[in-house]
């Protein structure tokens, strides 16, 4: 594998430390994703696996290695690597060994696909985090910095938001948008009562969010507004008491200032947000 450089291990380790918990599975979706990342990254990082075409999958806190090297040693070493890496329980080595297996670098294209898991994970994130988006029932992929989004929400409104939030997210260039608002399916096949649906997205939305700390909105907030791709704000504070997000800093314009204001009151537990950025 190549070598992943110093802004990315950044940005893995960052986004990795504030991952979501606004509910046990979305914490633990995201959380496997992570440790996968992580776990590439330290094969990644080792000068006898770096360069074999080593894959890695994490489910419920379980590594799958594949793929193949030359030695026994090597295969062992991959299992020692993934079984280092916080959070892994356990390891399940699928590598062969094939001592004909030449050592061959890895193409220039493993670092898009760092980078392609990186923008799908930080828009993953922005969905759970979001309060008006079932971010559990989106599916997200990411190929060439062009994000695919899949799944079934019940209101064309969340299938907007979900799309504007994928399209304001750093690293992504374009989306294509797949999800099927079952409202908009329902109404093709007969009438459908709206408020019905509307109260069953909102309950949908409730129940994942349960008890949310000031600690979770702030990081959460913070997260959002440094992963939007259009928000221009200097020296940016997030400061949250008992559901109140106050923002700070210097904005070039009252556009920037807004959309400050826009992504942070989208987040799950705001409820209400002070803006003090100053226009420059």
């Amino acid at each position: 594998m190549k070598k992943l450089n110093k802004a990315q291990i950044t940005i893995l380790l960052f986004t990795a430390a504030i991952s979501p918990i606004s509910s046990a599975n979305a914490a633990n979706k995201v959380s496997d994703e992570w440790k996968e990342i992580s776990v590439a990254n330290r094969i990644s990082m080792n000068d006898v696996l770096d360069s074999y075409e080593i894959e890695s999958e994490v489910k419920n806190n379980v590594a799958t290695l594949s793929g193949q090297v030359s030695s026994s040693v090597e295969r062992e070493l991959a299992t020692e690597v993934a079984k280092n890496v916080e959070g892994i329980t356990d390891v399940v080595n699928n590598i062969t060994v094939d001592d004909a297996v030449i050592y061959k670098k890895r193409s220039s294209s493993f670092s898009q696909k760092v980078t392609d898991a990186t923008t799908t994970a930080r828009v993953k994130s922005r969905l759970l985090w979001s309060s008006g988006v079932p971010g559990m029932s989106v599916e997200v992929s990411t190929l060439n910095n062009e994000v695919t989004l899949g799944g079934q929400v019940p209101l064309a409104s969340q299938k907007e938001l979900a799309a504007k939030l994928a399209g304001n997210t750093s690293g992504v260039m374009y989306v294509k948008n797949n999800i099927v608002a079952t409202s908009d399916k329902r109404s093709k096949m007969g009438s459908v009562d709206m408020d019905k649906v509307e109260k069953n997205a909102g309950d949908t939305l409730d129940t994942a969010g349960d008890v949310i700390s000031d600690t979770w909105v702030e990081a959460k907030v913070s997260a959002s507004l440094n992963f939007s791709r259009s928000l221009n704000v200097r020296d940016l504070s997030v400061k949250t008491n008992k559901g109140v997000v106050t923002l700070t800093g210097f904005a070039y314009n009252e556009a920037d200032k807004q959309l400050a204001s826009e992504i942070a009151k989208d987040i799950r537990g705001v409820k209400s947000v002070v803006n003090l950025i100053k226009v420059l």
